[in-house]
């Protein structure tokens, strides 16, 4: 197991994931040379994803789509894949297996299970939930997190293998209010 940082994130105007970032430009994957398809049952794509910032590390898995995709009831299930490539100078990452091609300004979400996450809050109360719908009245609030204080998932430090997956943390609070995540992987 290893701690693993992200720096001081800012949040939006809309819930945003913890560990995400968005895309910076249309995302069109490469098919199947010989089949030309990009289902699972082809060879899996390759595409060059250029991110608002480079969290991500060679090995993650992603999931690629915009908000909507990745709430409670959504028909449409994120696209993503394992990372194969970081270039942190062009500020983009290499996913290999997308199956559709992508918008600017869909979201880019960390998609791993790790064994315990930690949330430091600057300023304002931020609203933690289990989807894009994280906020005050959401049905998938998981806390609220006040200002100057640290949340930390699975609380009284215990920490299970396995047991929080990544994607499906989301905040909101104001607009440009500061947090600092972190993660114990496994």
């Amino acid at each position: 197991m290893s701690l693993r940082g992200f720096g001081i994130q800012t949040l939006g105007t809309t819930p945003q994931p913890v560990f995400g970032a968005t895309l910076t430009a249309a995302v069109v994957p490469t098919p199947d040379m010989q089949t030309g398809g990009l289902t699972p049952a082809s060879n899996p794509s390759q595409a060059v994803v250029p991110v608002s910032q480079n969290i991500f590390r060679k090995g993650d898995r992603v999931m690629i789509g915009a908000s909507n995709t990745f709430s409670q009831g959504s028909l449409i299930q994120p696209d993503g894949g394992p990372v194969v490539a970081v270039n942190l100078t062009a500020s983009n990452i290499t996913v290999m297996g997308l199956t559709r091609n992508h918008a600017s300004g869909e979201f880019v979400v960390l998609a791993l299970p790790v064994a315990q996450v930690q949330i430091q809050n600057f300023a304002g109360l931020l609203y933690l939930g289990e989807d894009n719908s994280a906020g005050a009245g959401s049905a998938s609030l998981i806390y609220e997190i006040s200002a100057s204080s640290t949340y930390t998932e699975p609380s009284g430090g215990a920490v299970l293998a396995n047991c929080i997956e990544t994607q499906k943390l989301w905040l909101s609070g104001t607009n440009a209010d500061t947090y600092l995540p972190n993660l114990l992987t496994i």
